[in-house]
This record gives structure tokens, sequence and C-alpha cells, in this order.
């Protein structure tokens, strides 16, 4: 599903795009009803390509390929949530893209820390499905555990960094 917001074409993760986890969902953009059962289904499949990415991470931390597709299917389900109505998650998987990005592209370690938060936001994701499809809204899902450790994940990533 294309994101066309203008503000930010640039692809590159964005940890301050994980601010809309605060926002308030305005519900789903009239003309947009149609797509969300397909969107669901992208969004399970989604999820089970990040455990059998994480699984395969587990094994091969600098596998490349499991990395670009656990960041595509985050950067990509940020941009479905934002476009749908549904801009708690879009922040949340901004910040699983934030915590994917230096090991993608700038060729840091993916971390113990960083795949038990990735881990920890798929729990998540997986209860989030049912959500969705029963009341068609993200304000009623608690993020607030799962983006705690993802921040933690990103204060650590920052340190190695450093």
């Amino acid at each position: 599903m294309k994101n066309n917001n203008s503000e930010n074409t640039n692809p590159q993760a964005d940890p301050a795009d994980s601010s809309k986890i605060e926002e308030k969902s305005t519900g789903t953009p009239p003309g947009l009803e149609e797509y969300i059962d397909d969107f669901l289904e992208e969004f399970r499949q989604a999820i089970i390509s990040i455990n059998k990415c994480l699984d395969l991470l587990d094994n091969k931390a600098d596998d490349i390929h499991s990395l670009d597709t656990l960041f595509r299917n985050a950067h990509n389900m940020k941009g479905g949530c934002n476009a749908l109505g549904f801009p708690r998650l879009g922040g949340f998987f901004a910040l699983i893209e934030a915590a994917i990005e230096p090991s993608k592209k700038r060729g840091l370690p993916f971390t113990a820390h960083t795949a038990a938060a990735v881990r920890k936001a798929a729990l998540t994701l997986e209860r989030a499905v049912e959500l969705l499809k029963e009341t068609r809204s993200d304000s009623s899902l608690d993020l607030e555990e799962p983006s705690k450790a993802m921040k933690w994940a990103l204060e650590k990533i920052s340190a190695q960094k450093a």
C-alpha cells in the first residue's frame, strides 16, 4: 500500500515517527475501509515473516537478507498503518524500523537486546491484528511496555555507536 505522506519521503528509519504512538486514532479515512481486511492479512503475513527473520538472525546475526526483510516489513507496515488511520501502530513500527536500521544500513551488530525487543514487539503485533479486526481502531492497544523495550534497545544501539 502506498503512503502518500509528502512530508517524509526519505525511507530512512526515523525514531521521531514513533511519537505517533501517543496520537489519538482518528479512524480509517473515508473510502479506505474496503482495504482493511486485505491489510490485516498482509499484517498477519508480516508478523510471520518478522518471526522467521528473527529465528534466522538467532543463528546468524549478520544475515543481510533477513535484516533487509525485517526492515522492509516494518517499513511497509508503518506506511500501511498510517495510511489506514492506525497512527499508534504506525509509530510503533517506526520504533521497530529504527532499531533494525543500524544493523541493516551501518553494519552494527544485530544484538540480543534488539532481537528480544523485536520479539516482544511481534507478540504485541499478533494481539494488535485481532484488535484491529474487531474494533477497526488502534486506540485501545496497549503499546507502553513493548515501546519501552524498543526504546531501551535504541538506547543500547546508540551506546554501541558512541
